[in-house]
């Protein structure tokens, strides 16, 4: 399956540079505790990889958050 880029970012998946200790699909099918954890980007495509230890994703607390006010000019 081909994947196009706009896919891959708005996954927030990291893209790895090579498969490293994730799995291929056809390594983990059949098998519910693997999720998908990342892509391995190759010269032509991306190629999703997984584990059955995720990456935690950014957490942005929205109390964090500073929302100026609007101000006319």
């Amino acid at each position: 399956m081909e994947y196009q880029k706009i896919d891959i970012f708005g996954s927030e998946l990291p893209v790895e540079k090579e498969k490293g200790k994730y799995k291929y699909f056809n390594e983990v099918v059949g098998n519910g505790i693997y999720q998908q954890v990342a892509w391995e980007e190759t010269k032509t495509d991306y190629i999703p990889l997984y584990s059955n230890d995720p990456k935690k994703l950014p957490f942005l607390n929205d109390l964090e958050i500073d929302f100026s006010e609007d101000k006319e000019f």
